[in-house]
């Protein structure tokens, strides 16, 4: 089992034995009052908080779905989990699930 995420406030443990790391998902846990995860369960109630996709150029998918009129909360890439960088596309262009681009190193 990959360690806990523990530089954000939130605690993300991934899944043993993910099929040739394309396939997983991370159970998630608010460690401060005030974090996005606590703020996100207090707003909307347990349950799926978003999709991660992994990209190979983060840059390149975000100006593909900026050119497509996609609403983006990040027009550039910012650090993520694991030495990744992410980027988060709005709920608003995806039928209400909140969409991470995922660009591992």
């Amino acid at each position: 089992m990959c360690p806990p995420v523990t530089d954000r406030q939130v605690d993300g443990y991934p899944p043993p034995g993910t099929l040739d790391d394309l396939l997983g998902f991370e159970l998630l846990e608010a460690t401060a009052d005030d974090s996005p995860v606590a703020k996100y369960i207090a707003r909307r109630g347990a349950g799926m908080h978003h999709l991660a996709l992994r990209v190979e150029d983060i840059e390149a998918a975000i100006a593909e779905l900026k050119s497509r009129g996609v609403r983006l909360i990040d027009e550039t890439p910012r650090p993520g989990a694991h030495a990744t960088r992410v980027a988060f596309v709005h709920p608003s262009s995806t039928h209400g699930v909140l969409v991470e681009l995922v660009q591992k190193p």
